[in-house]
């Protein structure tokens, strides 16, 4: 929900279904977050807003460790360049049962520039060159309802290689994600965290499951700064290592 209402775009929809199509009065209303940080004036604005009735249930859990301890997190520097092969190394290597990797969304100077989006370029690239059994699918901000909905339906249940947006990273639930790669890292230590908790689930909660990510030198200390603050090491895999997989 912290992701909901720091959208300009999503609040505005989420209001008039909150205020015009239904009243507080005549519905349960659950709102759940793993890291509002002033959840406390969070609850003050949904009384005020008469998004929920006045006696709100705040539940509110404050763990010594946010990251889940069984996940192994990786981290591969690469140049732009190498990145794409990287990542096909990676998948080679690992093997995942479900992957979700995630991109950055395309900014608006990318946009009049004429670029191809992060998203394009992966899917384009793993569609030409991946060999595994894995479909490729992609979900993206920019997806309407029904696209988004469809490439929803498409990965629940099945194994799956899905390129998304940090769309995916919060509210989805795909309990059978063993993987996750950032082949672009992420803007905030939350964000780290939103996408990390796609994985390490039922029903691999108590196996092994893994976060990687693909940094460039200078990025290095971002990386650093996101272990800091969400308390979890990360392991450096040699880029040598990568490209023997590609032979």
């Amino acid at each position: 929900v912290d992701f909901i209402f720091g959208s300009s775009k999503q609040v505005n929809s989420l209001r008039k279904i909150l205020n015009s199509y239904t009243a507080a009065s005549s519905r349960q209303t659950i709102f759940a977050s793993a890291s509002i940080p002033q959840h406390n004036r969070f609850v003050h604005d949904c009384v005020q807003h008469k998004w929920t009735k006045s006696d709100v249930v705040h539940v509110h859990v404050n763990p010594v460790q946010p990251m889940p301890s069984h996940l192994h997190h990786t981290y591969v520097i690469c140049s732009k360049k190498e990145r794409l092969h990287v990542l096909l190394s990676l998948l080679e290597r690992d093997a995942p049962k479900s992957v979700i990797i995630f991109v950055a969304q395309q900014s608006e100077k990318s946009k009049r520039a004429g670029n191809p989006p992060s998203s394009t370029l992966v899917v384009e690239f793993l569609r030409a060159e991946y060999k595994g059994t894995l479909e490729v699918l992609v979900l993206e901000e920019d997806m309407n309802f029904n696209a988004r909905a469809t490439s929803f339906t498409e990965v629940k249940g099945k194994g799956f290689l899905l390129v998304s947006t940090d769309i995916a990273s919060r509210g989805f639930d795909l309990p059978q994600t063993s993987h996750i790669y950032n082949f672009d890292l992420p803007k905030t230590a939350t964000d780290y965290l939103h996408r990390a908790g796609r994985t390490g689930r039922e029903p691999f909660s108590k196996s092994e499951c893994s976060v990687t990510t693909l940094i460039t030198e200078e990025e290095h200390f971002v990386l650093q700064r996101f272990q800091n603050e969400l308390k979890f090491h990360s392991q450096q895999l040699p880029l040598e290592s990568m490209f023997t997989f590609n032979l």
